[in-house]
């Protein structure tokens, strides 16, 4: 299908905890009290796995990674990415039609997953994820950069027909998806009153290479198995051992950096082919 759910991960209490930790970590960062997952902007949403040991705790949950090792077919496993993915109430906030391997240069894609882990319910209505069956078997599909404000995601599939029937997923919270890196998938806005927070994971096999030179090395973090920086494509990521300590603050910005660099030089070249 292209998909798996939902899967169960954390408890209703676990996941509350979650949540509330979330929570503080955008009262923190954004310097409000009364601010919250949904609040989060820019840096403060991506790879939080780095400054929190609560949150390296969540991307590698022994559930995850037995299904990311099932999925992989291998015990050795890095989390490359992390992303809070949070709408408010009433939010018109959306995720585009894409697949998520378009602007990776991550090869092959067999070697990589997603995860999509709910801290609170996600039903289609709190705009949940809807993927398209069998999708992936299409390949890589058009896409080009989108900068509408309420796409949460930056990018965008062009206009060609997805093949594969949309299945919506509604998932409780503390169940996960999980779905291929060419796996056609969005999301909509949320209609009800409700908050809809969840945190997506990308695991990569230790193996996984890059299919193009990249203007700096890229760093990811051992969840399982074992992990050689000289043989591989990553540079390995500390785990937390504070509460955004200045070590934790530092990994974290240095990981960012090196992406954003990447995905910059990505942008440009797709803006100049278009």
């Amino acid at each position: 299908d292209g998909f798996l759910a939902p899967v169960p991960v954390l408890s209703q209490a676990e996941a509350a905890e979650a949540l509330s930790k979330l929570d503080e970590h955008a009262a923190a960062v954004l310097k409000e009290r009364s601010s919250r997952a949904e609040d989060l902007i820019g840096d403060f949403r991506f790879k939080i796995h780095l400054l929190y040991p609560w949150a390296a705790k969540l991307v590698t949950h022994p559930k995850l990674l037995a299904v990311v090792r099932a999925i992989l077919g291998t015990d050795d496993v890095l989390v490359w990415f992390s992303e809070v993915n949070a709408k408010g109430a009433f939010s018109g906030k959306h995720a585009a039609p894409h697949q998520d391997g378009i602007y990776a240069s991550l090869a092959p894609n067999d070697l990589v997953v997603s995860a999509w882990l709910a801290l609170t319910n996600a039903s289609t209505a709190m705009g949940g994820l809807v993927f398209h069956r069998h999708s992936h078997l299409s390949g890589p599909l058009p896409h080009h950069i989108d900068t509408e404000d309420d796409n949460m995601i930056g990018f965008c599939q062009s206009s060609e027909p997805v093949d594969g029937e949309p299945v919506a997923v509604e998932l409780a919270a503390g169940e996960a998806s999980f779905h291929t890196f060419r796996t056609v998938h969005w999301s909509g806005p949320n209609l009800t009153r409700h908050r809809r927070i969840g945190l997506a994971i990308r695991y990569v096999a230790a193996a996984i290479g890059r299919n193009r030179p990249l203007v700096r090395r890229e760093s990811a973090l051992l969840a399982c198995g074992s992990y050689a920086e000289a043989q591989g494509a990553f540079d390995l990521e500390p785990t937390p051992t504070e509460d955004a300590g200045c070590a934790e603050q530092a990994a974290h910005q240095d990981a960012l950096s090196r992406e954003k660099d990447n995905y910059s030089a990505d942008a440009s070249t797709d803006e100049e082919a278009g």
